[in-house]
């Protein structure tokens, strides 16, 4: 919904290296491509913005 903040998001993951990959899209989707992860291998974060009404159930599932 904020196309800026991805960059910011970026900007402030730098020094992650590999240890952290960020995707740019709809993290309710996405997640769905990349579970399950390997054991004790992924910590997934989402933010959803709330700015549409139908995140607040999306988050729920």
């Amino acid at each position: 919904m904020h196309s800026t903040e991805i960059d910011v998001l970026r900007h402030n993951f730098r020094d992650a290296g590999r240890r952290a990959i960020i995707y740019e899209g709809d993290g309710f989707e996405g997640i769905k491509a990349i579970l399950p992860p390997a054991p004790h291998q992924a910590l997934t974060l989402i933010d959803p913005s709330y700015e549409d009404k139908r995140d607040y159930a999306r988050t729920l599932i």
